[in-house]
């Protein structure tokens, strides 16, 4: 066998190795801990593994509670929270959650928020609601859930979670990217650049949403926009409004 080929050979057959051996330790390196509906998904080099309990206990509870607020039971699939320095921003999409890890270590990760949209994603039946009711519940539940039951609020958007949102949905309305923000509470639709410039699109975005919500469950209740976050008759007579017409009372409630 010529000389050159046989060099490219054995290089070939190291790089595969090599691949190989990086794969193997990537997965070494994943560890896990779990209860019979959660499941917690990390790596030992960045978390020790009772800070990984630790956690997991706090999501159980955080769903148990989730649960007992809204009168609804998960039954899904079992969540799967993924903690991992590679995760940028929390996200939630079919029964996993991804988490940052740094959040999880400052315990400023919203994983209430993003159990919210895990257990109503069960009950909306194909139903998409629109994205202010979305994120505002989330949001909104986040913080009722940390008040009234324990864990923490994650204060992504917020000073103060529910106690102060609604001075800072004020203090938003007198920016420009809050006033760009404020047509799409109460409508489908989400302002331009919401994914793809947070910084400055979101805050605004998610902190009039979740006014909005708070606002909506003082008049109604929660449970009526349980339902109206899983497209239901959220507004039953005799308490029938458009919603423009309790999106006007809540700004003017703003601006008192």
């Amino acid at each position: 066998m010529d000389a050159r080929i046989s060099r490219r050979l054995v290089a070939a057959c190291l790089l595969v190795v090599s691949i190989a051996s990086a794969q193997s330790s990537r997965r070494r390196s994943a560890a896990q801990v779990e209860t019979d509906r959660l499941t917690v998904t990390y790596s030992p080099s960045d978390l020790e593994p009772n800070a990984a309990t630790a956690f997991l206990t706090l999501a159980n509870e955080g769903l148990t509670h989730i649960e007992s607020a809204l009168k609804l039971e998960y039954t899904g699939e079992k969540i799967q929270f993924r903690v991992s320095r590679r995760v940028r921003i929390s996200n939630a999409y079919g029964s996993r959650i991804n988490l940052p890890l740094t959040r999880v270590q400052q315990r400023s990760a919203p994983y209430l928020h993003e159990t919210t949209h895990i257990v109503m994603q069960q009950y909306s039946r194909g139903y998409q609601p629109p994205t202010w009711l979305n994120e505002g519940f989330a949001s909104y539940m986040e913080s009722y859930i940390a008040d009234e039951f324990g864990g923490y609020d994650a204060h992504v958007f917020t000073r103060d979670g529910n106690r102060s949102v609604d001075a800072e949905a004020r203090e938003h309305l007198e920016t420009s990217y809050g006033r760009e923000a404020e047509p799409y509470i109460g409508r489908s639709g989400e302002p331009p650049g919401l994914a793809r410039d947070r910084e400055r699109v979101a805050p605004p975005f998610y902190v009039l949403s979740q006014s909005f919500v708070k606002f909506l469950v003082a008049a109604l209740g929660l449970e009526s926009v349980t339902n109206m976050h899983r497209g239901g008759d959220h507004l039953e007579k005799p308490k029938l409004r458009l919603i423009d017409e309790w999106k006007a009372e809540w700004l003017r409630s703003l601006r008192q």
